[in-house]
């Protein structure tokens, strides 16, 4: 498998009802909404190099964000896009390990 855990998730970032969840988290700037996919693209390349498990990549996800200056309602509407390809991240993970 090759690409990153953001590939993953990204075209769900283009679905309407998360898309909407994230304008309005940035107060609807899409300026600002691909600033923080920028940074979320990173956070995700660097928890994927430091080869931690599922849960502790959530935990350090969380901490690259609030030190990014984004919300718990970002950090939220990442972590609703994670569960719903968890299966997917998770084999991901193990593949990067290898």
């Amino acid at each position: 498998m090759t690409g990153s855990i953001y590939n993953i998730i990204e075209n769900n970032l283009k679905g309407l009802a998360l898309q909407t969840e994230l304008l309005e988290a940035c107060d609807w700037d899409e300026t600002l909404v691909e600033e923080f996919s920028s940074h979320l693209q990173l956070a995700f390349h660097y928890i994927t190099k430091e080869g931690v498990t599922f849960e502790e990549g959530k935990t350090l996800l969380r901490e690259i964000l609030e030190l990014n200056e984004w919300t718990d309602v970002h950090y939220n509407i990442v972590i609703k896009l994670i569960d719903l390809h968890a299966e997917e991240i998770k084999e991901y993970m193990l593949l990067e390990e290898q």
